[in-house]
């Protein structure tokens, strides 16, 4: 008879440590976001000096994290498209919209015609939640 009480405890105590592990694991699927980011412009080609409407469509509405847009390296390497945008956490947004003017391609201005990576990303504190590209082409 004892032997038996202790094989039900210890049964016991497996299922118990088992659905503790399930529990901990459910709660973790729970906190992991994902979120999707589509990145959109109002033309593939541009001119210099026109400026560039961007879209960055977002999954879901969120609040307290900032949205970053980079693009179109000169070429001493510096952004020439560059802005960030602070969404408050009691702004809950699934849209931000930048504008843009759109660099000289001449020599001087260091940016030539061709196409150019403009580059989005979502960021909560120092983490990255999402990103998203898109090429467009500078023409003069």
């Amino acid at each position: 008879m004892r032997l038996d009480s202790s094989l039900i405890l210890a049964g016991f105590l497996a299922i118990l440590a088992a659905s503790a592990i399930l529990v901990v694991h459910s709660q973790e699927t729970k906190n992991e976001q994902s979120i999707e980011m589509v990145l959109k412009t109002d033309k593939e080609v541009y001119r210099s000096g026109e400026t560039m409407l961007v879209s960055a469509e977002l999954s879901e509405q969120i609040g307290n994290v900032t949205v970053s847009v980079r693009g179109i390296k000169d070429s001493r390497g510096n952004y020439r498209v560059e802005q960030d945008y602070q969404i408050p956490a009691d702004s809950l947004q699934d849209q931000v919209n930048f504008s843009f003017t759109m660099p000289s391609c001449y020599g001087c201005a260091g940016v030539s015609p061709g196409d150019y990576e403009i580059y989005a990303e979502i960021l909560s504190g120092s983490q990255q939640v999402a990103n998203a590209t898109r090429v467009v082409r500078l023409e003069k």
